[in-house]
């Protein structure tokens, strides 16, 4: 029995003697209370004379400090086993979750589903006959080498019977339906085109993952061939850097090529080397092609393939920062496009407004409520092609749409019955729907943020670990008893301790612990790979520190010039609030003016309450398509809602303190 539990045992034996005597000493010295026991008087007497003697006295002190500082102790200990417990049931459930993940991944993901596959046998018959025959080979045939490209594992023949028997069903309902509406309108004769679109859409899909496998790949090579190249300086060949990382969830697209390099080499018996040769000459990424036929040729040769990782690995880095570098101007030219389409073109709506025609609000006024949205739409659609992809796992809670509806619903009512402004029932939904996304989202950014700040010094304190003697993992267990970090990245490695301490290994923590983090699961299924290889020399760690610091050095520095954006969005609604404020205030001194030398039917000249509420909704629909462009610009997500909420407050507060704006030239 270890030392611990006999003075806890011990403690409180004592404290149960102590409450004994106690309990004793009082009942007899009750006055009332007869002990007709002869021995227990004496027992008590003798008892009474023992208790006050200095000693004793001294003693129960003692045995009272020792009882209580015993039980302090045992609290302490119950208290943190109950927070382990807690910390392993959440770690259990994100194992479950895990598994359930690795059990999906196992099925081969595939473009027809069960539901499709039971359409085409039953339409078999019919997909049978000579001309429909003919023209599935001849689809299948010119499908072939896209599904190829795209690196598909699917039959030809299957996904052009599936394009097939589509065209069929389409056309079965859609040509009766537009000879019938085309009696209203000819324009309806159009839907006899659906037919054919089903016909040309397997076509479109594949260019279209033909063309995802291309582009995405290039973010995740600079980070997959550094981690090969380390996996190949201890032994490890990029075929199996490509296995290791299938089910992990860290490189989303590289891991479907993963996925055919095995199924080739497992199922098909092919050579390794073969079978990265034959992906390669297919693949639509001239980066992937050239690193994978310049491996297969160093390694056919004997040459120094560890060193032709790194100076790829080198080459990709260089062009991840010229992208960054590149995104920063494009930004720019982002920027001045919703300065155009956002501050620009409505405040040119609303300082002309005051002099068009009546019919305003019948024909530009709809109009402008459209063109915003849609224009805000493109800008974030090009933004989202221009900029690095945001990997962290961040996600928003569903609340954010239950109170979103909820107010919505309560302001409709408020603004029918007359108590706010349609502007003001729009700017408060907005708020508020934003408000609870933010405290959802933004506690995972900034951990995030935190624990992205705290990984070079982590690998950094690991190198030093490593060069005394330590293993990875007893540096990771040191690190967590002994050095302070943030708060966010000390209870991550913490919770990773925890299971490290129980024997567990380090890729299995670091995968039930979650991480939303994308860049430290990276750095921690690195750390897993060596460790579990027993390599990682401090030569390894250095260039993984290095290499993360240079990252994170690029892109905090594209962040910083990028956010100087967000100054555009903020000023834009108090912009186009203090113009409608001077064109008011100059309608209303030369309006009689006007009015006699132009005609009264000419301007619309009258400026009522609510022609200014119309465009109050104007301002308020600019400043919330302000606040969605600028966020996916800068922040590279639109679940950081910060800046709606901001640029809404300054909206509201403008429409506010608009007449106490100072006029221009005053």
């Amino acid at each position: 029995m270890k030392i611990e539990k006999k003075i806890e045992y011990g403690g409180v034996i004592g404290i149960w003697i102590i409450v004994a005597l106690v309990s004793f000493l009082t009942i007899s010295n009750i006055p009332y209370l007869e002990i007709s026991n002869t021995y227990l008087k004496m027992l008590s007497d003798t008892l009474s004379s023992f208790i006050n003697s200095e000693r004793v006295i001294l003693l129960f002190i003692i045995l009272t400090a020792i009882a209580s500082l015993t039980i302090i102790k045992s609290s302490i200990m119950k208290s943190k086993e109950r927070v382990s417990k807690k910390n392993l049931k959440r770690v259990s459930r994100r194992l479950r979750k895990v598994l359930r993940e690795e059990r999906r991944e196992r099925v081969e993901k595939s473009i027809i589903s069960n539901y499709e596959e039971r359409l085409i046998k039953k339409m078999k018959k019919l997909l049978d006959y000579s001309l429909l025959s003919k023209t599935r080979i001849t689809l299948a045939e010119s499908l072939s080498k896209d599904i190829l490209t795209a690196g598909m594992t699917e039959s030809p023949r299957r996904i052009s019977s599936k394009s097939i028997a589509y065209m069929i069903i389409s056309a079965s309902i859609m040509i009766p339906l537009s000879i019938y509406l085309s009696t209203i309108n000819k324009a309806y004769i159009a839907l006899m085109l659906t037919p054919a679109v089903m016909l040309l859409y397997p076509s479109i899909e594949l260019k279209m993952l033909i063309n995802n496998r291309k582009n995405k790949i290039s973010d995740e090579l600079p980070f997959f061939i550094s981690y090969a190249s380390i996996m190949q300086s201890i032994g490890r060949s990029l075929v199996v850097s490509l296995n290791d990382i299938i089910n992990k969830h860290i490189f989303e697209i590289i891991e479907r090529e993963a996925r055919l390099v095995r199924r080739n080499i497992e199922f098909f018996g092919m050579d390794p080397l073969d079978v990265l040769n034959e992906i390669a000459i297919n693949h639509p990424n001239e980066d992937f092609r050239t690193v994978m036929l310049g491996y297969t040729s160093v390694a056919r040769s004997g040459g120094d393939v560890v060193n032709y990782l790194e100076e790829k690995s080198n080459e990709f880095f260089n062009n991840l920062k010229f992208r960054m570098e590149k995104y920063k101007e494009q930004a720019g030219t982002l920027s001045e496009m919703m300065l155009i389409a956002l501050i620009v073109f409505p405040t040119l709506i609303i300082s002309s407004a005051f002099i068009m025609a009546a019919g305003f609000f019948d024909t530009l006024a709809p109009m402008i409520l459209i063109v915003m949205p849609i224009a805000s739409i493109g800008l974030i659609v090009l933004a989202d092609r221009a900029q690095p992809p945001m990997k962290d796992e961040i996600v928003h809670t569903n609340y954010t749409f239950v109170v979103g509806g909820i107010v919505a619903i309560i302001l409709f009512y408020m603004v029918k019955d007359g108590k706010i402004d349609i502007w003001l029932g729009l700017a408060i939904t907005t708020i508020l729907t934003s408000l609870v996304n933010l405290f959802y989202v933004l506690p995972q950014i900034r951990s995030v943020n935190s624990i992205n700040k705290e990984l070079p010094n982590l690998l950094r304190d690991v190198t030093e670990y490593r060069k005394i003697g330590y293993d990875l993992t007893a540096s990771i267990i040191k690190l967590s008893e002994e050095r302070t970090y943030n708060k966010a990245f000390t209870k991550l490695l913490r919770d990773i301790t925890i299971l490290l301490k129980l024997g567990y290994s380090l890729e299995y923590a670091t995968s039930v612990v979650k991480i939303r983090s994308w860049l430290a699961k990276l750095i921690f299924f690195n750390l897993s790979k060596i460790s579990e290889t027993g390599g990682g020399s401090a030569q390894i760690l250095e260039y993984m520190t290095n290499f993360i610091r240079q990252y994170l050095t690029i892109k905090n520095e594209m962040y910083s010039s990028i956010r100087v954006f967000t100054i555009i969005a903020y000023v834009g609604p108090f912009l186009m609030v203090w113009i409608m404020r001077n064109v008011v205030s100059i309608i209303e001194k030369i309006g009689p003016g006007a009015k006699e030398f132009y005609g009264a039917d000419i301007l619309n000249i009258a400026i009522t309450n609510e022609f200014l509420g119309f465009m109050n909704i104007i301002v308020t629909v600019a400043a919330l398509c302000l606040g969605l462009v600028v966020t996916k610009i800068v922040n590279f997500s639109m679940k950081n809602t910060l800046s709606i909420i901001i640029t809404i407050l300054i909206t509201i507060i403008s429409i506010y303190i608009m007449p106490y704006i100072p006029l221009l030239g005053a």
